[in-house]
């Protein structure tokens, strides 16, 4: 059956997805139904998964309350084997994924209840994109689950995360809202760059930081709000944005029907608003003054973080950004900065006696969802490495100062807990056996022992020294609803310092262990982190922020300079910020519910969506229509799609049902068909047709290798399909005789090994291969046989300039026998059509990136965000099966191509669209084309 180019995209990417999107077969899941929740989790975090089902049925009737909907049973499933740290809701069927790591970054505000955050927040989501109104609710009858992609296209991403983020914030006694560091980002840019037109920032850019969805949308959806004195605006608007669902367009008809104002007013009026709050807030302040080891060539944001002190008195950091990969930089003396590796690593960083250590993620070769940690070293001096892997999953870990062992943070279910291991013997020491308490950021004392940690439990946090000799803990500062984090010691053994937001702001502090006085060192301008002690013990490096990113900052330490601060008042109540957001934290229930074995419920085998597919080819008479369905489980171990079409010009029905089993390593495929195929004669251009009714089965094996400078994945599949033929439509002199039956053969090889470019390279692949292979194969009869070989390939190269690239792409198609196969050929820019035999194409591409334009249009709502260029030479051959031999043309081609990155309509994918000039040399000819692309 020819594949209909156009079946439903989401379709297709979920069948990609989920090819490897898997959980290990030999976890034991257990159910909890509650009234409106399906909790599916691993049997050793059933107490956890207790709490989640009280925490969700004590938010459900709140939120829905608010939105004016109360959607369906919902799934939650837990994640035990992961070191992500977040949660996410998806479709095809609804449901909340939630990931049990403790979050070691203090990113959610005081007093965290990090459950509560992700289940409030995901659950949100789940009444946004549920909630029907208008064409919407019409369109989730017409076509299942599906019909939620209108609101999820059309409500803008700050719509979605903001109101969520303002939710968790008004629910829970954490949230972003209440994070010291939330407004930053907005207060540098606001600050330093200005107001971004409104375009500019939501649809991002690739020339300025910008701000996030989340930081966008939760001041926006609260100016909206004060804007009006209507009740329940949100709701309204997106019952409106239900009668007039033009995705975003619609939605800023919705809000102007339901505030009579325009998107671009309210957005005017919350920058407005921050900037002068800011502004207020620098003019009674006064900041300290440093010294950057960076220098900043230009504008481009770069982000610096966690700066370590070596022996010798350099400074390495993590070094991120807009206009390079990731990658480990040291600074000499004089601030010149030199890449020591390439490495995407994060932020935990340790250095000690000229090794540098830090952990990265090793994935599972088939689960995605299970992981473990690496500890790599690396010797400055002798350029080696040393790897260690660990069968934990370390969130944080420091380096001892023999180099020897460290002391990490292992994920324990929910919580997190501190272990001593010995690299070489590979023993363990558990300093911590805690169960409801979060550990963070331990650090060794120079002589190695002592460990500072940050500990937090329920609302309140603190800082303890733990005595490595005889396990003796003493808690030196205990806050209440603020946040901590990165303690070092000092190097005279006199102060530990820390960056806290005790002053409503991230600053640098000193704690004098002697005395429990409380110092404050900075006072930065948006936010200082992660600082660190030089060995002398004179000077002091942190991250510090500004509206190109995170800076790495020098500045002498002059005690007489510190302010000393009582510490009795980070009891008291917290700043006040810009929204006021009440505090509505619902009871939460104790229910204890009862435990199942998990079962594929039956209603997971029926159709969640459905919808009309079509495709036109030549004129109106020719084409096909039909019906799609598609069902899963919520652990997609079992999915299935049917498919129904009409084609106009053969008046014939033409069906398929495939079904997917990916428990165990091999996907399991089985597909059943009856269709309409075709057999093209050797001596003249006739084809004759007939149906085919029959079934195919297949396994693949889905692998991925490596995941860090390089990503590196390799799927191989294989299959037989069998089919009966039925109601031949041929010339019988052309074709005397035709089997009765069919067997073939499927297979393919699919390689990536590519170096993912930065923001500024605009998705141009400067480094890696790709490889893909496919071969079919019918039974090879007299009178009835065929086969194919596909064959592309890619290899790229970094060009002259920063983001130029010399790329080479091979590709080639060859069809033996009399069976046809609608193959879309590969030729050389300029030539279109196929041919009955095969081709061959080698292009050869020069690209870069032009400008970062940032470019609006007002009246037709269209943002030009860049402009990118490629030079290409094309050369290739085409062939066509004659009476007796192969008629062939050779092809070239040569030209260039101007590539604009735009987003039209608000929409918030970026379209490509190119213009492209193409000199034939053969002919001496000429031609111009627009080509569109993803």
């Amino acid at each position: 059956m020819k594949i209909l180019k156009i079946l439903l995209l989401t379709v297709l990417l979920i069948g990609v997805a989920f090819s490897r999107q898997n959980h290990p077969p030999d976890l034991n899941w257990q159910t909890i139904e509650t009234k409106h929740f399906q909790v599916i989790f691993p049997a050793e975090v059933e107490n956890i998964a207790q709490d989640v089902a009280n925490l969700a049925e004590s938010v459900y009737f709140p939120i829905c309350n608010e939105l004016k909907y109360f959607p369906p049973k919902t799934p939650i499933i837990l994640h035990t084997q992961t070191d992500i740290a977040n949660a996410f809701v998806t479709l095809f069927p609804f449901r909340m994924e939630l990931f049990l790591t403790d979050l070691q970054f203090p990113l959610m505000g005081p007093g965290v209840d990090w459950l509560r955050i992700l289940v409030t927040h995901e659950f949100r989501h789940i009444v946004q994109l549920q909630k029907r109104s208008g064409f919407i609710a019409l369109a989730r009858i017409t076509t299942g689950e599906q019909g939620a992609l209108l609101p999820a296209i059309g409500y803008p991403g700050w719509w979605l995360e903001g109101d969520a983020t303002f939710t968790e914030t008004a629910y829970t006694s954490g949230g972003r809202g209440r994070s010291a560091s939330f407004d930053m980002a907005l207060a540098a840019q606001l600050n330093e760059k200005g107001t971004f037109r409104y375009q500019k920032a939501y649809l991002g850019s690739q020339k300025d930081l910008v701000p996030s969805i989340y930081h966008l949308g939760y001041y926006l959806t609260q100016q909206i709000d004060s804007d009006t004195t209507k009740l329940g605006l949100r709701p309204k608007i997106m019952d409106w944005y239900g009668w007039v669902p033009l995705g975003p367009i619609g939605f800023n008809i919705a809000v102007h029907l339901s505030t009579r104002k325009s998107l671009d007013a309210h957005y005017k009026a919350a920058m407005a608003k921050l900037a002068a709050n800011f502004k207020a807030r620098e003019e009674r302040e006064g900041f300290t003054e440093y010294e950057l080891l960076n220098l900043r060539k230009n504008e481009v944001p770069i982000n610096y973080r966690s700066p370590r002190w070596t022996s010798d008195g350099s400074v390495i950091a993590y070094r991120s950004g807009f206009d390079a990969r990731q990658q480990l930089v040291v600074f000499e003396t004089g601030g010149e900065e030199q890449t020591i590796l390439p490495r995407r690593i994060g932020e935990n960083l340790s250095v000690q006696n000229g090794i540098l250590g830090w952990t990265e993620t090793v994935d599972d070769i088939r689960w995605a969802w299970k992981i473990h940690s690496k500890v790599r070293l690396f010797d400055l001096e002798h350029k080696r490495y040393l790897d260690y892997d660990i069968s934990q999953r370390l969130l944080w870990m420091d380096l001892a100062p023999d180099g020897l062992k460290i002391a990490g943070v292992v994920n324990e279910g929910l919580y997190s807990n501190i272990i001593i291991k010995d690299l070489e013997k590979g023993q363990d020491i558990a300093l911590t056996r805690d169960k409801a308490t979060y550990y963070s950021y331990p650090r060794y004392s120079a002589d190695g022992q002592q460990l500072a940690v940050v500990v937090r439990h329920d609302s309140t946090q603190s800082l303890q020294i733990i005595d490595l000799k005889n396990g003796a803990r003493d808690t030196l500062f205990v806050t209440h609803r603020r946040q901590l984090s990165h303690p070092v010691f000092g190097r005279d053994g006199k102060h530990l310092f820390f960056s806290a937001d005790l002053d409503g702001r991230f600053n640098v502090w000193a704690l004098e262990l002697n005395t429990g006085g409380l110092f404050r060192v900075t006072n930065a301008r948006y936010g200082a982190f992660a600082p660190d002690v030089s060995p002398n013990g004179r000077e002091l490096v942190f991250s510090n922020y500004s509206a190109l990113g995170f800076d790495v900052a020098l500045m002498r330490l002059a005690p007489e300079n510190w302010l000393a601060v009582d510490k009795s008042v980070f009891r008291e109540k917290l700043p006040t910020r810009i929204y006021h957001v009440p505090h509505k934290q619902p009871p939460l229930p104790t229910t204890r519910y009862a435990v199942k074995s998990y079962r594929v419920p039956a209603r997971y085998m029926l159709p969640h969506s459905w919808g009309i597919i079509s495709e036109q080819s030549g004129s109106t008479e020719e084409g096909r229509f039909g019906a799609i369905v598609q069902a899963m489980d919520p652990l997609y171990r079992f999915n299935w799609t049917g498919v129904a079409t009409y084609d106009l010009f053969r008046e014939t029905i033409d069906t398929r049902v495939r079904m997917r089993y990916s428990r165990f390593w091999p996907v399991f495929g089985l597909d059943a068909f009856y269709d309409q195929e075709a057999l093209i004669s050797s001596r003249e251009d006739t084809v004759a047709y007939w149906k085919e009714l029959g079934g195919a089965a297949s396994i693949t094996l889905p692998m991925t290798l490596r995941n860090n400078h390089y990503q590196t994945t390799l799927s191989l599949t294989g299959g037989v399909e069998l089919a009966q033929i039925r109601e031949v439509e041929a010339i019988p002199s052309l074709f005397p005789q035709l089997a009765q039956r069919k067997t073939a053969a499927f297979g393919s090889l699919r390689f990536n090994n590519l170096v993912p470019p930065p923001i500024r390279g605009l998705g141009i692949i400067q480094q890696g291969q790709a490889l893909q292979i496919e071969f079919e194969s019918v039974d090879p009869s007299e009178k009835f046989n065929g086969q194919q070989l596909l064959l592309n390939s890619g290899f790229f190269l970094p060009g002259l300039r920063h983001h130029d690239a010399f790329q080479v792409f091979f590709g080639y198609v060859r069809q033996t026998g009399n069976f046809f196969w609608e193959t879309e050929r590969t030729l050389p820019r300029g030539f279109s059509g196929g041919g009955t035999g095969g081709s061959t194409v080698l292009r050869l591409n020069y690209a870069g990136p032009v400008a970062y334009l940032d470019w609006h249009i007002p009246y037709v709502s269209l943002y030009i965000k860049s402009l990118s260029a490629n030079l290409f030479y094309d050369a290739g051959s085409r062939w066509r099966r004659g009476e007796d031999n192969f008629n062939f043309d050779d092809l070239r081609s040569t030209g260039g191509e101007l590539k604009f990155h735009l987003n039209p309509f608000q929409l918030p994918a970026t379209l490509v669209v190119g213009v492209r000039y193409i000199y034939f040399p053969d002919t001496e000819t000429r031609k111009t084309e627009i080509f569109f692309g993803l």
